[in-house]
């Protein structure tokens, strides 16, 4: 069955190898949720989705949440302790 995996920080090295692992050994859709989706590269179009957004804009993070079955968080940095309180 196909799920929706929703990737936050989808820009990050340690993200791009799960998102590699999840492309060659699931057929799960990917949602790559990131504040700078420039730096995204080679998108397949018919298993990802790239979600312009930010972790710490409460709004912008459920509305992605919502369209997910699984999360998976990648997250690095000052504001770590605001963006693991969310929701």
């Amino acid at each position: 069955m196909t799920k929706q995996v929703l990737i936050l920080g989808a820009t990050g090295q340690i993200a791009g190898h799960a998102i590699d692992a999840l492309l060659a050994n699931s057929d799960d859709h990917l949602l790559l949720y990131t504040r700078n989706p420039q730096n995204l590269k080679n998108i397949d179009e018919n298993r990802e989705t790239v979600i312009k957004g930010d972790t710490l804009k409460q709004a912008e993070l459920d509305a992605a949440v919502a369209k997910a079955d699984v999360v998976y968080a990648n997250l690095r940095n000052p504001e770590i302790k605001q963006q693991a309180c969310a929701g």
